[in-house]
């Protein structure tokens, strides 16, 4: 995990959401967790690649 996303997670408490999606990035294998309502546009917070997949699990 990046210096970016750790920040982001630590700003946002999307962790903690019950609606909160994984997310991997396919570009930096950065793993993190949005809001499930902030799905537009997503991007890798570390890399910034929109090539994400959804995690399996949480």
């Amino acid at each position: 995990m990046g210096l970016v996303s750790t920040i982001a997670d630590t700003l946002t408490d999307d962790a903690t959401d019950p609606d909160a999606v994984g997310y991997l990035c396919r570009d930096c294998d950065t793993s993190f967790e949005r809001s499930g309502n902030r799905m537009i546009r997503m991007r890798c917070p570390d890399c910034g690649s929109a090539d994400l997949g959804v995690r399996d699990g949480n």
